[in-house]
């Protein structure tokens, strides 16, 4: 199918999309995106679908701190996500829902988000977390479990046994105030 055939890049304030053609070799621009802020610097990106329209997604991040999620079929910005202090360094897709989204920041944090809504369902900082930027972290596929690094020279491993239901119910957000996490207090999340 065409669309195992797509990849990305980011490079500067640009993404581009390419189209790989396996039995020549090759590869072609389908569509570059330059971000209008001239000092942005991509450094991370990452595929999902429209939970709505079914569009495909691109979703980009970088040295300014936001994620922007891009509208493959119409070309345009679709939502901005903004929240870190500092650059983003990494994007990542949960493994079984890809409107899930975890990024890594140079703010010390990494946070999940729900592209769809743009709720931010957890931001993992504070008095146990690392102590400098957050360069990579990725899912456990039992849903409980992350596992993050840092400039701190520290790897990290989170349970967090109520993870699914924070996505769940990001899902049917109304009420967005922030309350802190009993069981872990350097854990917030989004009371609903």
């Amino acid at each position: 199918e065409k669309h195992h055939r797509i990849v990305a890049t980011v490079s500067l304030n640009r993404a581009t999309l390419y189209e790989l053609d396996a039995n020549k070799g090759t590869m072609h621009v389908l569509q570059t995106w330059h971000d209008e802020a001239w000092d942005e610097v991509l450094k991370s990106c990452i595929f999902a679908v429209d939970k709505t329209t079914s569009d495909p997604l691109l979703i980009v991040a970088g040295k300014l701190g936001v994620i922007k999620i891009l509208n493959c079929k119409t070309q345009k910005m679709q939502k901005a996500l903004v929240g870190h202090g500092y650059g983003i360094n990494y994007l990542l897709n949960h493994p079984l829902d890809d409107n899930i989204v975890l990024s890594c920041s140079d703010d010390e944090s990494f946070r999940i988000w729900n592209i769809h809504t743009k709720h931010c369902v957890a931001i993992f900082c504070g008095h146990d977390a690392h102590r400098s930027s957050v360069v990579c972290a990725d899912f456990h596929v039992d849903g409980k479990h992350i596992i993050s690094c840092s400039k701190d020279h520290c790897v990290k491993l989170w349970r967090i046994e109520s993870l699914k239901q924070w996505i769940a119910d990001s899902y049917h957000v109304h009420d967005k105030s922030v309350a802190v996490d009993e069981d872990n207090p350097n854990t917030e999340h989004n009371k609903h």
